[in-house]
């Protein structure tokens, strides 16, 4: 009974060496996290009241959840810079970019993000219009399901030299959308300097295109090839494509 006595205590030893090692250890990894919070929304801009189950995942594929209150804790990040991914099925994948991560420690994203569900607004029939007077362009398009006042719907517009117009092919699109409240759409404003300060010449054939868009368009810069990206745009239905001609 002495010897096993013995046995056991050399044992325990034993482990509470390697588990102090292990503890001061200095190259072990260091783990930081990081923290922030979402609010979801429907397509017309109206917050949702359980903001959950919208996936974040980090630079390292490290993943978490937002709860029903949309907040969110990443776990077990690596020291250095960080880009997030926040996705959820039905609303448009947002990103945000160069986050700093000191370990060990927290870093609190500020702000609150607010994803919009993607759009189901439908737009045909576009055509353009020159107005002499104000050297500006118009358009006109068909929208649908029919908005009103309370459900408007978005629309944005992009332009190019291509044939091949489209969300992904552009040239230029206006800083902002154009919200429609009936079936009939009319998209104003756009002006001839718009377009020679954006790479068209007087005399270029310009390609344009629309989309459905939700109220929280969650538009961001991807940084490898410095083009904007629209997340919430209804790519299963673009309008078909008119054309200009710089004046």
């Amino acid at each position: 009974m002495k010897t096993n006595h013995l046995i056991f205590i050399n044992i325990c030893l034993i482990l509470l060496t390697v588990s102090c090692q292990k503890e001061e250890d200095p190259n072990a990894p260091k783990q930081g996290s990081m923290t922030g919070k979402v609010r979801l929304a429907d397509e017309f801009g109206n917050l949702l009241a359980d903001h959950g189950q919208m996936i974040i995942t980090s630079t390292n594929d490290l993943k978490g959840n937002t709860n029903e209150n949309g907040s969110f804790l990443l776990y077990g990040l690596d020291d250095g810079i960080h880009d997030i991914t926040f996705s959820k099925v039905g609303f448009g994948s947002y990103k945000r970019f160069s986050i700093p991560v000191t370990n060990p420690g927290n870093t609190v994203l500020e702000g609150i993000d607010t994803l919009g569900q993607l759009s189901t607004t439908i737009i045909t029939n576009l055509s353009s219009t020159y107005n002499a007077p104000d050297s500006s362009y118009s358009f006109t398009c068909s929208i649908s399901p029919t908005p009103d006042q309370v459900q408007k719907r978005g629309i944005r517009l992009f332009f190019s030299a291509s044939t091949n117009v489209s969300s992904e092919e552009f040239s230029y699109t206006p800083g902002h959308k154009w919200m429609g409240t009936s079936a009939t759409g009319t998209i104003d404003g756009i002006r001839k300097t718009d377009l020679t300060n954006n790479g068209f010449n007087r005399g270029d054939t310009v390609y344009v295109i629309a989309y459905g868009e939700s109220f929280y368009s969650n538009t961001y810069v991807d940084p490898i090839n410095n083009k904007k990206i629209f997340p919430n745009i209804n790519l299963a239905h673009p309008s078909n494509s008119t054309f200009l001609v710089v004046q």
